[in-house]
């Protein structure tokens, strides 16, 4: 997914910070870069803003569609946030931007799940045929969906106590959609980096 077009706003940031003291509060200054990046592919217009304070410390805001992610590094080693942003895993990124989870609940396979771990402790002698059929009519006429279920304690009851880590789950679009960004927002500043041909 490479942008067609992305383009920096200022001049390549000079990595200097200005610090003054006024009247016992500490302001400082530094060089800021904003690209913008359109057209990219199933993507709406992303604005970036990367600040580097001294060489191997930086910080980066992306805001997408009205969204907005931002994380500082602070050993990034001899690089630029931009060089270190570029080189980095998008998962890696994604975690240190948001705590949107990569993976949520499939609330569309939960009442299948149910019924095959039903069937796994029948088949186990784990469960009665009375009881089997109890529960099987249970889980049939409870509600499920991603935010929920209702009876509240059928999932203990069909996965025992910790039952959250057994339940289905499926890619998350929300993790999807953010780690786009950051594909996009790596190739930009790739192209950027790149020398321009005269």
């Amino acid at each position: 997914m490479v942008p067609k077009r992305a383009r920096a706003e200022n001049a390549k940031p000079s990595i200097s910070t200005l610090t003054v003291k006024k009247n016992f509060v500490k302001i400082e200054k530094s060089t800021v870069t904003k690209m913008l990046i359109t057209e990219a592919d199933r993507l709406d217009p992303i604005t970036i803003y990367a600040e580097n304070y001294v060489l191997g410390k930086g910080k980066i805001t992306i805001e997408c569609y009205g969204k907005s992610w931002s994380s500082y590094w602070g050993g990034m080693g001899e690089r630029t946030i931009e060089q270190f942003f570029s080189g980095c895993d998008q998962h890696y990124i994604a975690g240190n931007l948001s705590r949107i989870p990569s993976k949520i609940t499939n609330g569309e396979i939960i009442r299948d799940a149910a019924f095959r771990e039903i069937i796994s402790m029948r088949r186990k002698r784990d469960l009665d045929q009375g009881s089997a059929r109890e529960l099987w009519y249970k889980v049939d006429s409870a509600s499920f969906s991603d935010d929920g279920w209702h009876p509240l304690n059928l999932m203990q009851e069909i996965f025992g106590d910790e039952w959250w880590y057994r339940l289905p789950t499926k890619p998350n679009p929300d993790y999807q959609y953010l780690c786009r960004i950051i594909v996009a927002v790596q190739e930009a500043f790739r192209l950027d980096a790149l020398p321009i041909p005269t």
